[in-house]
């Protein structure tokens, strides 16, 4: 035989004195109680794994919001800026009716 299909049967073996079938009781016993930790520790991680995805959920949901509001931070700070632009051109515009006006009655 080659050396895999050696190292094959031996796995086969292996696993073939591990099935419960084959097990005596305690050694049944054993293997059933490390299939209920392995139950019980799964579950566990399941339980974290949900919490986790919670947490990460509310945490997007947190990061939209603050980008939201930094986009209404800048669209706000945009029309202020258009605001004071706009305040000055009536200032000006003012002061040049005025000086219009002057010049229509003055002149």
């Amino acid at each position: 035989k080659l050396a895999h299909d050696k190292q094959f049967s031996s796995f086969e073996k292996k696993v073939s004195e591990n099935q419960p079938s084959k097990m005596k009781g305690t050694e049944v016993s054993k293997y059933e109680q490390a299939a209920e930790k392995l139950r019980v520790e799964n579950e566990s991680l399941q339980e974290k794994l949900r919490e986790i995805s919670k947490e990460n959920t509310k945490l997007h949901e947190k990061i939209s919001k603050i980008h939201d509001e930094n986009d209404s931070f800048a669209q706000t700070s945009v029309l202020r800026a258009r605001n004071d632009m706009l305040n000055q051109e009536v200032v000006n515009l003012t002061d040049r009716i005025r000086a219009l006006e002057k010049e229509v009655i003055g002149g």
